[in-house]
């Protein structure tokens, strides 16, 4: 036998039976994949503008901001303690 003929006999071949399951799984989570494929069809039309004004986004820029200066702080704190 040949290295390709035995690497082939090797490979197992897929069951109809194994399949079945994740089909199954699919029809029983329909409202699931509605779901997902309104958060995907959302992502595509988000991609292709901007959904943040100008305002907005210095708004969320200055809120970042105010969120990483206390998480340094904390950390700083955190570190501190720890070393004495």
């Amino acid at each position: 036998m040949s290295d390709g003929a035995a690497r082939q006999s090797s490979t197992p071949t897929p069951t109809p039976n194994s399949a079945q399951p994740v089909q199954r799984e699919r029809r029983q989570h329909h409202r699931l994949r509605d779901l997902i494929e309104e958060m995907m069809a959302t992502l595509r039309v988000a991609a292709n503008r901007d959904v943040l004004s100008a305002e907005e986004r210095a708004d969320a820029e200055r809120q970042l901001a105010a969120i990483m200066e206390r998480v340094h702080a904390e950390a700083v704190t955190v570190g501190n303690k720890r070393s004495s």
